[in-house]
């Protein structure tokens, strides 16, 4: 039975490293938001001042760093779809674990009614 420990221990290895990935996902996506809205505001600050005359060089400084905001959000994205792609990854691998732990217990279940014994 060292085959179904094996698998076990792979079991709970890949449930750790998706709550691990999912937890990133999480602050991924709340970064994300906070960039999003951060935009917005840059957007809408240096709206309301480069109608004036001294705000100009203030709006400029806003639209750079709704620029800046808009870089990052990219970034942002693409770790989001690595830690994503990660985690969809050990998912896979720990429903095969999963799946290979029932087939096991289902041959010796199988194998014990019939009397052949491993």
């Amino acid at each position: 039975m060292k085959a179904s420990r094996e698998i076990e221990l792979e079991r709970a290895k890949r449930a750790a490293l998706i709550k691990k990935y999912n937890k990133g996902c999480v602050v991924i996506d709340t970064i994300q938001n906070g960039l999003v809205i951060s935009m917005i505001g840059f957007g809408a600050a240096s709206l309301g001042t480069i109608l004036t005359a001294v705000g100009i060089p203030i709006a400029l400084a806003m639209d750079v760093g709704a620029i800046a905001a808009g870089i990052l959000t990219i970034a942002n994205s693409r770790i989001g779809k690595y830690l994503k792609t990660k985690m969809n990854k050990h998912e896979k691998i720990r429903n095969l674990a999963e799946t290979k732990l029932y087939n096991i217990s289902d041959h010796i279940s199988k194998a014990i009614e019939d009397g052949d014994y491993i």
